[in-house]
């Protein structure tokens, strides 16, 4: 048989490597499942039932079961905080005013323009 050049392989396929990886290969595979069955039926014969078990309630904070509701909700009353006038304080100190009549006092102080007075809805300034 002729010499190879340096750096060039065999064109043959070595059939003998490839079965003898293929075994290995497939005796691995039986004793993975000859083991895991040792396992779920000698030292854990009741696995099924484990398994079939309720699970524990986990520990809070749990998911909310209705979240649309109770997003509707948190942005109504942060609606409710933005539009309508109330005491923060209870000395009646500080008053809680609705976010657009505070962009306009804010905007008139800025630009040095005397406010508005705000008409109410059962009559106004007139």
């Amino acid at each position: 048989m002729a010499e190879r050049p340096f750096g060039h392989e065999s064109s043959a396929i070595n059939v003998k490597r490839i079965l003898a990886l293929m075994g290995t290969l497939a005796l691995f595979v039986v004793i993975s499942v000859g083991v895991l069955h040792f396992v779920l039926h000698r030292v854990m014969p009741d696995h099924a039932q484990v398994q079939a078990r309720a699970g524990a309630i986990p520990p809070p904070p749990r998911l909310q079961p209705h979240p649309d509701r109770d997003l509707a909700a948190l942005r109504a009353q942060k609606r409710a905080l933005l539009t309508h006038y109330a005491w923060v304080d209870p000395s009646h100190r500080y008053a809680r005013i609705p976010i657009q009549r505070a962009m306009q006092l804010y905007v008139h102080e800025q630009t040095k323009v005397p406010p508005v007075p705000q008409q109410t809805a059962g009559g106004g300034a007139r």
